[in-house]
């Protein structure tokens, strides 16, 4: 694992950056029945949930942010965290 060490002095910047490490890390590869969690109707769930923190983080959040970035960005986050994870565990099975 890489440790990053952020250069902002930005209080808000580094706990929304905390925060959604902390919940993509919970994110299982998949649901309680074995779907793949990209696939499952828990997905949403985790969306809502980044998104959720990125808008309860942000310090002055301005209401007019528009949900579609949100959504995008917290979908985007999960992806690439999933697939990452994936393909860790498979480096590490070989």
């Amino acid at each position: 694992m890489v440790k990053i060490e952020l250069k902002s002095k930005s209080p808000a910047f580094k706990n929304l950056i905390k925060k959604i490490d902390e919940a993509l890390a919970d994110i299982p590869l998949n649901d309680v029945d074995g779907v793949n969690i990209e696939d499952s109707e828990r997905f949403d769930d985790h969306v809502h949930n980044i998104k959720s923190i990125i808008k309860n983080t942000i310090p002055d959040h301005e209401p007019h942010l528009p949900n579609q970035l949100l959504e995008d960005l917290s979908s985007k986050f999960i992806y690439e965290h999933v697939e990452n994870k994936r393909e860790e565990e498979h480096a590490e099975s070989i």
